[in-house]
């Protein structure tokens, strides 16, 4: 393992271990290397996931959105919604429990710093809502700011 320094969407030089398989060009063995490639580059070296709140369907269940994190949009008379989601209010909204409350957990993406949210999840083996990590971007619709709301929606998918 070699310790190596990065510049990433945070436009700051985070250490961090590498372990030698693939990667990217985006690391370095010294402060000073990192700066002097990175900072001449300023935030055009990378492209930032902007957090975008999400907007709520029923139940508390996040609208759908894409790998940029862009939410989804619709209307009622194309309905251009992915595979198992309708349109409600300009929303793609999942179309029934099964497509929320059955899938793992998926903690997302780091935005802007690694900070995480707590949130809650639909376990379908134990038949209740449990925390987990959420890092701010991505992840998927089985993310409920609360129990209650996780439970309520979930509890007879």
């Amino acid at each position: 393992m070699f310790a190596k320094l990065t510049m990433i969407t945070t436009d700051a030089h985070i250490p961090f271990i590498y372990l030698g398989c693939e990667g990217n060009e985006n690391r370095f063995e010294t402060l000073s290397e990192c700066q002097i490639s990175c900072d001449k580059y300023g935030t055009k070296l990378k492209k930032k996931i902007e957090a975008v709140p999400i907007p709520k369907c029923e139940g508390g269940v996040r609208a759908a959105f894409d790998s940029q994190s862009r939410v989804l949009t619709c209307s009622t008379d194309d309905n251009n919604c992915p595979d198992g989601h309708k349109c409600v209010n300009g929303h793609c909204c999942p179309a029934n429990k099964d497509i929320v409350c059955k899938v793992q957990s998926d903690s997302g993406k780091y935005v802007f710093q690694q900070n995480h949210t707590q949130r809650y999840f639909y376990k379908a083996l134990a038949g209740n809502c449990v925390v987990f990590s959420y890092f701010g971007a991505l992840g998927n619709a089985n993310n409920f700011e609360t129990y209650e709301e996780c439970i309520n929606y979930c509890k007879n998918a």
